[in-house]
């Protein structure tokens, strides 16, 4: 009679096992997918982050050189010309 009842009580300890294994696996896959930033995939939403604001920066100061080119600024210029920055802004004086 005493064999008869560890059966259950074994299938139920393993059927809760199975269970929790798949609920952990479940946990990382969730936690390696999310974009929230967590102990698995911080770094690299920390190296995308800054790739992308390096991108943007680039891409910024590439407009104004540009736009100082078109204008016949340089940085010196600028930054040693308060007047030519003011009527570049359209404040003149």
């Amino acid at each position: 009679m005493p064999e008869k009842k560890k059966f259950p009580a074994l299938l139920f300890s393993l059927i809760c096992n199975a269970v929790l294994v798949v609920l952990v696996i479940a946990m990382f896959f969730i936690a390696d997918t999310g974009e929230a930033d967590n102990i698995l995939n911080y770094k690299r939403n920390v190296t995308n982050r800054y790739a992308s604001w390096d991108q943007e920066i680039t891409q910024r100061e590439n407009a104004v050189r540009e736009k100082e080119r078109e204008l016949g600024l340089s940085n010196v210029e600028a930054t040693n010309n308060p007047a030519q920055m003011n009527s570049s802004i359209g404040d003149s004086k």
